[in-house]
């Protein structure tokens, strides 16, 4: 009777061990501070996550923005079960666009679906590695399902470990003993130099910092920022940062905070994000490049950070910014260039080449604008920097050959502008290949605005179809067939996935910049339709050209070397993206496979007749209307009245 007890025992023990207990986990929750360290989590008595940086200097951390962990290139996190827990499934809560799993991502234990971020298997302990060596994904929550184990706490919040604070009374102080990783906060008030979108430059009677994040607050030179501001610390590339600010304050008091006046020779790398000045400076530039030299005979390179237009050519300058690093070399990021007698030199602006350099079709048309009114423009194509003497631009010209073209804005009473560069390559031709030159818009069918400051202004009047975001330009592509011959290209942004979920992205959309790059941007769970409208000439390849290289690797169905093929052909076809792609080109292959010599049988006359519409797809019972007939290997276009 006794054995008998052990085995209902047994048995009982059996099938708790079996039932499957479920367990969530969602970060925001926890009360980490922003920028926090993520080493372990405990989710409950049954379920671990352990974080590591693998070979990455950016290692997992909490950030509020998004409000989630973010894993970098090389970053893991290791799902572990208590002794006896078996894990079976583990689905995680990502961002969009780019901050998904990418798809080098990987997982220990198979099998792991990357698009759809869900784990499915059978394991005591699963490790997730974000694929590549830039982007992140940002996890918001994970779920968990397993069996064995006890289930305790399968919905309570961990608590996460108190953070750790170490106040620093100046600037030295954070700067001599800052640690990646540890939060900081500041006990003395500190005065701004300079401040420009998520950069913002302070001091205090010990040295210069570049505070950087987004500040909540707008401050003017000489604002006095209080006490009490926390934030991290990170050496990027030499330059000491103060991160991810939190408790900035309005000013309460405002001071002098004047640019300190050096010699190109006093300027060393480790005077970083001190606010300077430089007098008596000739300005020359070296292709895209500035470079400033004073009477000490020293040249150090002004990065333009900032965007503004920075005269060519010129002498006795004044050089007004900020000391940034690069190659343990000093740079100057100008703020304001002034001429000997402290007035802002006028430069005319930088004109604006489209197409965007790249590979074109012969007889590409070029233009060349420029938004300062009244500035003349000389160009050369033939690689050589142009000049007073060169041509002025009076009209749009070809491109038969390849060229590289150049061009300078001139304006009485200005300073040159800087000089742009267009390079090109003539695009091969072939009479079964229908092209999309996202890069040069012009093309396209719809045609498309042209460059960046055309945009600009169709923003600024009001558009329905072109919009800003974050200081960008686009044209919202979504649901626009551009058509070549029979050839369309549609991008979708909601649709139906395999298991009957619907599935929507951010809007398709042509980006423009005003570098020049200009390119198809499709996001996360978008499909990229392309299709043949004549059902006659099948789609046998595609080839994308990318603006980077991770986007390949989004595409499903897979491309091989940036491309997809079939000998069969097909009428249409459908891709479903697993992250962010930039294209600048598409090249679409079609061939006769439904009929044509080589496809000529003895006709059939007794096999059933069969019809299609335009789009490729069969009518069951045709109405009025144009159709392609076809019976055995007979193909006719043919009218039903």
């Amino acid at each position: 009777m006794k054995k008998s007890l052990l085995s209902l025992a047994a048995v009982a023990s059996m099938a708790f061990a079996g039932y499957a207990h479920e367990a969530s986990v969602t970060f925001s929750a926890l009360g980490y501070e922003n920028a926090a360290e993520l080493t372990e989590v405990k989710v409950n008595d049954d379920i671990t996550l352990t974080f590591d940086g693998g070979g990455n200097s950016n290692t997992p951390k909490y950030y509020n923005t998004g409000k989630a962990a973010r894993l970098y290139g090389d970053n893991t996190v290791t799902v572990t079960g208590a002794t006896g827990v078996t894990i079976t499934d583990i689905k995680f809560t990502t961002g969009t666009g780019d901050y998904v799993f990418n798809a080098e991502s990987t997982a220990s234990e198979p099998t792991f679906n990357v698009s759809d971020a869900e784990w499915t298997g059978s394991a005591n302990a699963v490790t997730f590695t974000q694929g590549g060596k830039k982007g992140h994904v940002r996890i918001s929550a994970i779920s968990f399902t397993y069996t064995g184990g006890t289930g305790t706490g399968g919905t309570e919040t961990p608590t996460p470990p108190e953070p750790t604070v170490t106040e620093v009374a100046n600037i030295q102080a954070f700067i001599s003993t800052g640690v990646k990783g540890t939060t900081y906060k500041f006990t003395n008030p500190v005065n701004v130099a300079y401040q420009n979108g998520t950069r913002l430059y302070v001091e205090d009677a010990t040295g210069s910092l570049l505070i950087f994040g987004t500040a909540n607050q707008t401050y003017k030179n000489g604002d006095v920022i209080p006490a009490g501001f926390t934030g991290g610390y990170d050496n990027y590339y030499g330059i000491i940062e103060f991160t991810n600010p939190e408790g900035l304050q309005a000013a309460t008091e405002t001071t002098t905070v004047a640019p300190e006046l050096l010699t190109m020779e006093e300027l060393s790398a480790d005077m970083v994000s001190k606010y300077v000045k430089v007098e008596g400076v000739e300005i020359t530039q070296e292709g895209s490049n500035f470079y400033g030299t004073d009477e000490t005979g020293v040249k150090i390179q002004l990065y333009n950070r900032f965007k503004i237009e920075i005269p060519a050519e010129v002498t006795n300058m004044t050089v007004v910014g900020t000391v940034s690093v690069y190659n343990n070399l000093p740079q100057i990021e100008p703020i304001e260039i002034t001429d000997a007698g402290g007035v802002v030199v006028e430069v005319c602006k930088t004109p604006a080449i489209n197409p965007a350099s790249g590979e074109v079709a012969e007889g590409t048309l070029v233009s060349i604008s420029c938004e300062t009114e009244g500035a003349e423009i000389h160009y050369t194509v033939d690689g050589s920097e142009p000049t007073a003497d060169s041509p002025v631009y009076t009209e749009e010209f070809p491109i038969n050959a390849d060229m590289t073209v150049q061009a300078i804005a001139m304006k009485e009473g200005m300073e040159n502008s800087s000089i742009a560069v267009a390079e090109y390559t003539i695009k091969a031709n072939a009479d079964n290949v229908a092209s999309f030159l996202f890069n040069n818009p012009s093309t396209l069918n719809p045609s498309l605005l042209p460059d960046f400051a055309t945009v600009q202004l169709e923003v600024e009047a009001g558009s329905e179809q072109y919009f800003a975001d974050n200081a960008n330009y686009y044209f919202k592509a979504t649901d626009v067939p551009f058509s070549n011959g029979n050839v369309t290209v549609t991008v979708t942004t909601d649709y139906t996935a395999d298991d009957g979920s619907a599935k929507n992205a951010t809007d398709g959309r042509v980006y423009y910049q005003s570098g020049g790059a200009i390119q198809l941007r499709a996001y996360k769970n978008a499909t990229i339709t392309i299709a043949s409208v004549d059902p006659q000439n099948l789609i046998t390849a595609i080839k994308f050209g990318f603006n980077n290289t991770s986007s390949a690797g989004q595409f499903s169905p897979a491309l091989t070397d940036g491309e997809w093929s079939a000998a069969e052909g097909a009428a249409s076809v459908k891709f479903t993206l697993a992250g962010t792609v930039q294209i600048n080109t598409i090249d679409v292959t079609c061939q006769n496979k439904l009929s044509g010599v080589e496809n000529v049988a003895e006709e059939n006359t007794d096999a059933p007749v069969e019809y299609y519409n335009l789009q490729g797809v069969r009518v069951i019972n045709p109405e009025n209307g144009l159709y392609i007939r076809r019976q055995g290997n007979n193909v006719t276009k043919v009218i039903i009245r």
